[in-house]
């Protein structure tokens, strides 16, 4: 399930264009398919869209606003003013997970482990960005854990606005999940991988929107920092089985019901 979604909030702004992709059955074409014949792992790390290859140049990306003060990691483009939101991949292995179902505040959470390059990357995104400060909140802890975080309205929300026929209750798991071993250029078909799998240690990919929020709050504090919001998560454990005893549940795009899916 894809849609592609634009966002202009002045006359002459530039407008930022990007793909919402919820249980979608092939890759959104928000990510250029690398040049290369390498699969699973390797597939995600040369990628155009991996978090050290955006970050090693900083002509590849600039932050357009989306609306107010909300501004997007977007593609870097020449002759248009339309310019694609980055959909970030990052690299990195499970510390804890709430997919299965929404956590008590009703997200769907990812900490990641990343390596040191990884976050040195973040660093050179964080700090090409408008906001600055003591007081700057970034998802990246002093012990490299990155925090991704989707709230379940705010899907059922995008949901709603783009007509589709989908909605999450607090029973369901997150709608992004898949196996990711075996995608290269030629088969980016997506194939589902349950919930349950995705367990602490476990190496991934991360697909997510990198925006900043920067408001002052009913108590009168001022926040502002850069989220990180996923969209879909690629299983890549190469120590993994291929058991046809895994099978998924996926919430149906038309219809709501449940549909069982063999995930391999």
């Amino acid at each position: 399930m894809r849609t592609r979604n634009s966002h202009k909030q002045d006359e002459g702004d530039e407008v930022v264009v990007y793909d919402t992709d919820w249980s979608a059955t092939q890759m959104s074409d928000n990510v250029p398919l690398p040049q290369h014949d390498a699969a699973g792992l390797a597939y995600f790390q040369q990628s155009k869209a991996n978090l050290k290859n955006v970050a090693s140049d900083s002509e590849n990306f600039c932050w357009l606003r989306e609306y107010g003060d909300r501004h997007i990691l977007c593609w870097k483009t020449t002759n248009t003013n339309a310019s694609k939101d980055i959909q970030l991949i990052v690299v990195g292995k499970i510390k804890s997970a709430a997919l299965e179902v929404p956590n008590t505040y009703g997200a769907y959470t990812i900490d990641l482990l990343l390596d040191d390059e990884s976050q040195q990357a973040f660093d050179r995104i964080w700090k090409s960005g408008r906001l600055h400060g003591t007081g700057l909140n970034v998802p990246i802890n002093n012990m490299g854990v990155a925090k991704f975080s989707a709230k379940m309205n705010s899907i059922n929300r995008d949901a709603r606005k783009n007509k589709m026929d989908f909605s999450l209750t607090e029973h369901d798991p997150f709608p992004g999940l898949h196996d990711g071993r075996m995608l290269h250029k030629n088969n980016t078909a997506l194939v589902p991988r349950a919930a349950g799998d995705f367990a602490a240690a476990i190496t991934v990919a991360v697909k997510a929107t990198v925006a900043t929020y920067d408001f002052i709050s009913n108590d009168g504090v001022h926040r502002s920092g850069y989220p990180l919001g996923p969209r879909e998560v690629y299983w890549l454990d190469e120590d993994g089985d291929r058991s046809d005893d895994n099978l998924v549940h996926t919430k149906c795009v038309h219809g709501g019901a449940d549909k069982q899916t063999d995930a391999y």
